[in-house]
């Protein structure tokens, strides 16, 4: 599992991809991990169970093929509003167009220009002066009169109102449930299935994080949720989301929608800054490589984009319609891939974090998380290897972005999954150690086929052995 730190540089920024009709079959899933997909995404707003189950076998089995680890991550839908269906309107700048329920459609359907959606308190929840966006933002409205079953619109932007277009409501406030029942159905698929990562989307409050958990608690099962910011009001809500959330998707679809083009990316760093200052895995997603859809290379504005995202240090980089859709999804992988160790190599990513300020900490395994960082650093140590039972000593240690791979190591397999998203970590499964000198034993043999005599590794553990929670000890060990 560990063979690619000897064939190949190992990069710390992840690589997530979206399965889909694209990449849903064998050859594609095996090319992609062969190229350095560390997560495969399920986009559960697409397809059916039966679509999915393929998705992980395909997966699982390249697995196996390949003697490797990757990581499943499930995104489920949450409470997308869309224009109803069956409807086609052209609207054009200062018209007005009235908005309704499907309840309500008929009465007003033949008083103008008008339209429904599928979120029935509407009408109810909006107010004079906010804004309508429909279509990402394509369709850009503001409501100047409220009635009891309808509102009036005026249009800023017109166009072409097509049916089950996405329609975002940025200054409302919606009492819309975060988890609908079709999110709780695909949850409990994702715990039944051994899925590794849930991601939420449209999260606006940390209750929604909560609600989330209690279907795992209802269940008995637990898996790392994910947090989609996507919405004003969860950006409002950022430090809370950010402590209840296990991990942080920056989805800049709907994110751009809401805040505008000309605010998305200032919100984009402040997200990436706070999760990674609170040690919470943060990933970027939408556009990464949009052209190469139909293009066999990206635009160099792409670059530039996953370049800057990569020297704010975000964990992992997601790619969505490019794979699930594109014409070339393994193109994609490479191209991402490259332009990762491309910057990750330069000097200015080498020295981004020398001079970070580390806090002070009185928790015990975060001040050896930090001591190992530290000492690798000023030791130039190849390897930070880590024993861990559940992870978390290893996401804390990655908090501190040394300039050592971090070798996480761990008898549980969905450690190891659940790490792969973790910026600068190597999971691996190894035999469970039953003694403080077995496990310095296994330090050894594992990493003794990738370095030279003189050089050292730092390693981290829990004494006693095997007890979560227990980080504690920190040995450096030299290679004569």
């Amino acid at each position: 599992m560990l063979s690619k730190l000897k064939d190949r540089y190992v990069n710390r920024t992840k690589i997530i991809a979206s399965l889909g009709p694209a990449s849903r079959k064998k050859e594609v899933v095996d090319q992609m991990m062969l190229h350095g997909v560390d997560v495969f995404r399920m986009n559960f707003s697409h397809g059916n169970h039966d679509d999915h189950r393929l998705s992980i076998k395909l997966v699982r089995d390249a697995e196996k093929r390949f003697n490797t680890i990757a990581a499943l991550m499930g995104d489920v839908q949450g409470p997308k509003i869309r224009v109803g269906a069956g409807l086609q309107l052209e609207v054009a700048p200062g018209e007005d167009v009235l908005i309704t329920n499907q309840s309500n459609f008929d009465a007003i359907s033949g008083e103008g220009k008008s339209l429904w959606v599928d979120y029935d308190p509407v009408v109810k929840e909006v107010k004079k002066g906010d804004k309508v966006l429909i279509d990402d933002g394509i369709i850009e409205m503001v409501v100047s009169d409220v009635y009891e079953s309808y509102f009036v619109c005026k249009v800023i932007n017109g166009g072409l109102i097509k049916e089950r277009k996405g329609v975002n409501l940025p200054n409302t406030k919606l009492s819309i449930s975060s988890i609908t029942e079709k999110d709780v159905n695909d949850i409990i698929f994702c715990l039944n299935n051994d899925v590794d990562l849930i991601a939420l989307s449209f999260v606006r409050t940390v209750n929604d994080v909560k609600q989330a958990r209690d279907i795992m608690i209802k269940n008995k099962k637990f898996v790392p949720l994910v947090a989609k910011i996507e919405m004003v009001e969860a950006v409002k809500n950022i430090d809370d989301i950010i402590d209840a959330a296990d991990a942080i998707i920056v989805a800049r679809g709907d994110l751009g929608v809401e805040f505008g083009l000309n605010e998305v990316t200032l919100v984009q760093k402040m997200v990436v800054e706070k999760s990674r200052l609170a040690g919470k895995p943060v990933i970027v997603a939408t556009q990464m490589l949009e052209s190469m859809i139909k293009s066999l290379k990206p635009t160099r504005a792409e670059v530039s984009d996953i370049t800057n995202a990569i020297l704010d240090g975000v964990d992992g980089l997601m790619v969505t319609g490019e794979t699930a859709a594109g014409d070339n999804p393994v193109e994609v992988i490479k191209v991402l891939r490259s332009v990762i160790s491309t910057v990750e190599n330069s000097e200015l990513y080498k020295t981004q974090y020398k001079y970070y300020a580390y806090p002070q900490t009185s928790d015990v395994t975060e001040s050896i998380a930090l001591a190992a960082a530290e000492i690798s650093r000023k030791l130039g140590t190849k390897y930070i290897v880590n024993f861990t039972e559940t992870g978390a000593s290893s996401r804390q240690i990655a908090k501190f972005r040394p300039s050592s791979i971090i070798i996480s190591l761990s008898p549980e397999v969905s450690t190891v999954r659940r790490l792969k998203h973790v910026w600068g970590v190597v999971p691996s499964i190894v035999r469970d150690a039953s003694s403080t000198d077995e496990m310095l034993d296994i330090a050894q043999e594992v990493v003794k086929s990738y370095i030279n005599k003189g050089d050292s590794i730092v390693v981290t553990s829990g004494v006693p052995v095997g007890v979560s929670g227990s980080t504690n000890m920190l040995k450096v060990i030299e290679f004569e």
